[in-house]
């Protein structure tokens, strides 16, 4: 990796570096340069393959129809940006029966991905059969604390000018058992916030 050449709407380490100046708060553990080499890096190597909703729903639906036969409950975790509009794909390819061991976690906005992570790293403390509440609850608070931070980075992030949330991050996450979804007329998906 080449650190000081970039091309249009490639970071290089010195850009990183450039927005990152200012930022010298006590307690960092990683030196800004390594961050920034570590930041350019990661930036060049993101990609996206993109799934048809229908194949995705395709797949999960034979999951479902298991789940709801063996009386298990099948937690869907939809991670990326806007992945509210896989949601009437699912409601579709999953039976009426099975819709009501389905739950689903999805974000409707262009989601900082940085925070993925934290959608599901509650997950395995804290969900617990037919009770997402406590792990709905402390994933909100988590992104909650997390906004103000987010809000404050000076890294440049084109996506982040898609980004249409004010206040905290958890009012682009939904949360809701299939079953309760409903899809308006336009095929959008209506559910619960987290």
């Amino acid at each position: 990796m080449d650190d000081d050449q970039s091309t249009p709407g490639q970071y290089s380490v010195a850009e990183a570096l450039k927005c990152m100046s200012g930022d010298n708060v006590s307690g960092h553990v990683v030196s800004n340069e390594e961050c920034a080499s570590l930041a350019a890096e990661l930036a060049q190597r993101r990609v996206k393959d993109f799934i048809p909703h229908n194949t995705l729903a395709g797949h999960i639906a034979p999951l479902a129809i298991k789940c709801e036969q063996m009386g298990k409950e099948l937690h869907v975790l939809l991670l990326g940006c806007n992945t509210i509009k896989a949601v009437p794909a699912l409601k579709k390819a999953i039976p009426a029966n099975a819709q009501g061991v389905v739950t689903l976690l999805c974000t409707s906005e262009v989601w900082p991905s940085d925070c993925s992570t934290m959608l599901w790293c509650l997950y395995g403390a804290l969900a617990r059969t037919k009770d997402l509440n406590s792990f709905r609850a402390d994933t909100r608070s988590l992104l909650g604390t997390y906004t103000d931070h987010y809000q404050r980075q000076s890294i440049e992030d084109t996506s982040r000018q898609e980004l249409k949330i004010t206040d905290s991050l958890a009012n682009a996450v939904h949360c809701d058992r299939l079953s309760n979804i409903r899809t308006e007329d336009g095929g959008h998906a209506v559910m619960q916030l987290l």
